[in-house]
């Protein structure tokens, strides 16, 4: 499970550093990653996707494509892999826990020299640290009510008794 958010500076060569101890939360080895371009519904300007990248180790992604493989229909999976999947790169994570990230994806993302490295859950996600300010400070992040750890756990509770 990773979490957290961290601010990263790439290097000239493109190159990111993941945070040790995102890596230290993961389920999997990470000597093999999968970027691919995100967008969320929430848009921050009318006519724009928000958009970030995502980055899973080879064995989650796995999983997720064989997870699509299996619930999508034919003319589903079709889309998918040609929307979702095609512009995915396969990235090698070094001994220094850096990624070199492809150009088209960082401009993508409209990363540039900084960017905001954040775990969700299975994967990890990589933002331009103004647009991931302006998404966590969105009017409708106020309108969502987010539950506090001590909510989860008590609803985690009830599910065992």
């Amino acid at each position: 499970m990773f979490s957290g958010v961290h601010e990263r500076k790439l290097d000239y060569k493109g190159r990111l550093t993941i945070p040790d101890d995102l890596l230290n939360g993961a389920d999997h080895e990470w000597h093999r990653a999968i970027a691919i371009k995100q967008t969320s519904d929430v848009r921050l300007t009318p006519d724009e996707p928000t958009r970030f990248l995502a980055l899973y180790d080879l064995e989650t992604w796995q999983g997720l494509l064989r997870d699509a493989q299996r619930e999508l229909d034919p003319d589903e999976s079709r889309l998918f892999m040609h929307t979702v999947v095609a512009d995915a790169s396969m990235l090698e994570v070094d001994a220094a826990n850096r990624v070199t990230l492809p150009g088209p994806l960082l401009q993508y993302a409209n990363i540039e020299r900084q960017a905001v490295v954040t775990g969700i859950f299975d994967h990890v996600e990589i933002w331009n640290p103004a647009t991931y300010e302006a998404y966590v400070e969105a009017p409708w992040t106020k309108e969502v009510a987010v539950p506090d750890i001590g909510d989860i756990a008590r609803r985690r509770l009830r599910q065992i008794m």
